[in-house]
């Protein structure tokens, strides 16, 4: 709850210090929102489920709530729609169509091989049934996961670099910095979970980690929309476009 705290005060941030970005961008990050916000409520009512209505039930702990399985499809959909925006987010820096095309590849992927894993969840309805049958799609969408986000660092830090110039040394400096830092973040999360469910299959510690990891995409799209007044504050001529709108708040720095 922590963390989807932080999204609404970022959300507040956003449509406060940016009333004159691009209508996209707005239902961007309407729509990031409101998508976490039926996440979150769907997590409550899970842990209505198991923590009050079912208390002191064992048989109910063995069981899968439908209540969670759709939350965790719709922290698929929020990570995909991340996704989609940091890929986005790629083109206008490197216009790379490989690039493009990959990130595209993988985030489609992962989406797919994770809705099939809450499909068996809702088919098979013990947890015991779901790791026979989910375990496989599971770690493949995991390991998709850790693979692309690292790419989509790598990619936008390797072109952030190309593009720098004396001019722009500082800017540059600024933005590697947080691609590399929300980049490393979510891809060491995403690790750990890959890293729990191949050590610890027999548990369910890998769903704490998938549970940050949703809310530290969400977060980490609206920090990357925030950051431009702070980045553009040094030196305004320094800024490079995020849309091709000629309104200096729609631009990414």
């Amino acid at each position: 709850m922590l963390l989807y705290g932080v999204l609404c005060v970022q959300v507040f941030i956003y449509f406060q210090n940016y009333p004159d970005d691009h209508v996209l961008l707005k239902y961007l990050v309407a729509i990031i929102w409101i998508v976490e916000s039926v996440h979150t409520g769907f997590l409550i009512s899970a842990n209505n489920s198991y923590l009050i209505n079912g208390f002191g039930n064992l048989v109910l702990l063995t069981q899968i709530s439908w209540d969670l399985l759709a939350s965790f499809e719709i922290s698929f959909v929020v990570m995909f729609i991340v996704n989609l925006f940091f890929t986005w987010r790629v083109w206008v820096f490197c216009k790379k169509v490989w690039a493009v095309c990959l990130l595209l590849f993988l985030s489609i992927a992962r989406y797919v091989m994770a809705t099939v894993s809450i499909a068996l969840g809702f088919y098979y309805s013990t947890w015991a049934s779901f790791k026979d049958h989910a375990y496989l799609p599971l770690t493949i969408t995991l390991g998709v996961a850790v693979f692309g986000d690292a790419s989509m660092a790598l990619i936008l830090a390797y072109y952030l670099h190309e593009k720098r110039t004396e001019r722009s040394t500082q800017l540059i400096t600024r933005l590697l910095t947080y691609v590399v830092g929300t980049g490393a973040l979510t891809s060491i999360v995403v690790t750990m979970e890959l890293i729990s469910i191949l050590a610890s299959p027999n548990t369910l510690l890998y769903i704490s980690f998938g549970l940050v990891l949703v809310r530290l995409y969400a977060n980490s799209a609206l920090l990357s929309l925030n950051l431009r007044q702070y980045q553009r504050k040094p030196r305004q001529e320094d800024s490079l476009p995020l849309s091709n709108s000629k309104t200096s708040s729609s631009s990414y720095c």
